[in-house]
């Protein structure tokens, strides 16, 4: 299994990206016009919301951009500041979901009552991507 997945390696992401940046804001996309909420939510369209551990919004020190990055179990998604993904890290095994608690352990939560949200230049590593595949000994 590839664990870098640029834009446009899961079915489908390629089409709805054109689609996206082709669309009026405020207009639905093609593949959910008509649909009402019980059939798109039957449909398996709707993207899957996963359980978030870490979100981090911070530059990036390599590039200067602003970037969000969301921390699962399974994954680390890293999007731009439009929304649009950046890059995407499957985890593998335990070991490295592991090395993700242990690298936060070391931050406080930027909000009392929002403790899964990090921000600001002491987390610029976070959307670093080259970081983590060191990290996990992929690189």
């Amino acid at each position: 299994m590839e664990r870098f997945m640029p834009i446009g390696n899961e079915p489908g992401d390629l089409e709805e990206t054109i689609e996206e940046k082709n669309r009026v804001p405020g207009e639905e996309p093609d593949y959910f016009a008509g649909m009402s909420f019980k059939e798109l939510v039957n449909s398996g369209r709707g993207r899957k919301i996963p359980v978030v551990n870490q979100i981090v919004t911070s530059r990036n020190p390599e590039d200067g951009e602003l970037y969000r990055a969301f921390f699962t179990d399974q994954s680390i998604e890293c999007h731009y500041g439009d929304g649009r993904r950046a890059w995407k890290i499957e985890m593998e095994d335990a070991q490295q979901a592991e090395k993700v608690k242990e690298y936060f352990g070391q931050f406080k939560p930027d909000r009392d009552l929002v403790k899964e949200y990090y921000s600001g230049d002491k987390m610029k590593m976070a959307v670093v991507q080259s970081f983590w595949l060191v990290l996990f000994g992929s690189r």
